[in-house]
């Protein structure tokens, strides 16, 4: 599967600022999740690539 962001920059840097995290972090996760893996999954086994 490809990675297929689905949140314009603006929401990215608005939720980065909320969380406390980089914009790119969120960029990472939200690739994760368009490419349909699920938060249990991202939590046990590609937490490094956020």
């Amino acid at each position: 599967m490809t990675a297929t962001p689905t949140l314009e920059p603006a929401f990215l840097e608005l939720i980065a600022q909320e969380i406390g995290c980089k914009p790119t972090q969120v960029q990472a996760a939200d690739a994760l999740f368009g490419e349909g893996s699920t938060v249990p999954f991202v939590a046990r086994y590609r937490k490094e690539a956020t």
